[in-house]
């Protein structure tokens, strides 16, 4: 919450945020390093959180559609992905 009014100045939204480092981060007023490593750590942490629901999620389309009806239904396919 502290460096909101700093990013919003600076009109630094969340595409812009994925990408700075501890330098622009240091720049925008973040002069704390330990909260400079939090926010690159937490930015990382949301990317590769989004990057399972995607890959989850397409394998589950890629199970349903790949199904043809060949006597199994969706659900059967998208859980012995799980397994």
């Amino acid at each position: 919450m502290k460096y909101i009014k700093s990013f919003a100045d600076n009109k630094i939204d969340g595409a812009i945020l994925c990408t700075l480092d501890d330098s622009e981060l240091k720049e925008l007023g973040v002069n704390n390093k330990f909260h400079r490593r939090r926010i690159i750590s937490d930015v990382q942490r949301e990317r590769e959180m989004k990057s399972q629901s995607v890959t989850a999620a397409s394998a589950s389309g890629a199970a349903v559609a790949g199904s043809g009806g060949g006597g199994m239904d969706s659900k059967h396919n998208a859980g012995s992905l799980l397994h």
